[in-house]
């Protein structure tokens, strides 16, 4: 049943503000059409279409170390960058359709176990309706060292650290009818260094709900010939 053609175009126009030297502002929309043509069934042509905004605030607070005096010294910049987003549907029209369920959202924190179900046929992601009314909240730390290379003249900048914590709330979720609601998503912590010559990155995600964490680790060693 699942057999079938699936075409789906997002133009979005996204616009940078400053508010002050101290806000950064990024407001876009997007304009969501996909089509479903299927060989079984009654109703071969499915269509969905929805409107969708974004916007994000974020400030930056920020202080160098090491030799100021010299401009070719080697310093270091440590960059602390609070955000808050928030992401919404106002508008959405889809046909009636087994395909899509009997929900007005599926909820994109659970498990997929929903994809799995008899009755539900929907593919991936892409078929599904999520953040109708989501708020996402971080907290990122950057290290930033900026150096005079020894085969080049000029100074060269690498991110060498970045640690960030970010947890969601889906409001939508929230005010369901029906039990459990659970509007807080996982907390997920990002840890990825840069050095020279090692690399790791590991996440670990909480998830509050079920007083569960996994952790996902990768660590890599360069020579320094290459």
């Amino acid at each position: 049943v699942r057999t079938g053609q699936r075409f789906d175009i997002t133009p979005r126009v996204s616009a940078p503000l400053s508010l002050g030297p101290y806000i950064d502002l990024l407001p876009s929309a997007s304009y969501r059409e996909t089509d479903y043509q299927y060989s079984l069934g009654k109703n071969k042509n499915v269509q969905r279409r929805l409107f969708r905004t974004d916007v994000s605030a974020r400030t930056r607070f920020s202080r160098i170390f090491g030799d100021l005096e010299d401009p070719k010294a080697t310093r270091y910049r440590h960059e602390i960058v609070p955000e808050v987003s928030h992401t919404s549907i106002p508008w959405v029209k889809r046909q009636a359709h087994s395909f899509f369920g009997t929900t007005d959202q599926e909820s994109f924190f659970t498990s997929n176990t929903a994809l799995n179900d008899s009755d539900n046929l929907q593919f991936d992601y892409h078929d599904r309706l999520y953040e109708r009314n989501l708020f996402t909240f971080s907290l990122s730390n950057y290290l930033i060292r900026k150096r005079k290379e020894v085969s080049e003249d000029d100074l060269t900048y690498n991110q060498i650290v970045l640690f960030r914590l970010s947890q969601s709330y889906d409001y939508w979720e929230s005010i369901k009818k029906t039990d459990p609601r659970q509007p807080w998503s996982d907390i997920s912590a990002l840890l990825d260094v840069r050095l020279d010559y090692f690399e790791t990155n590991t996440l670990v995600r909480y998830y509050p709900y079920q007083n569960l964490s996994s952790t996902t680790s990768r660590v890599k060693g360069i020579h320094p010939k290459g």
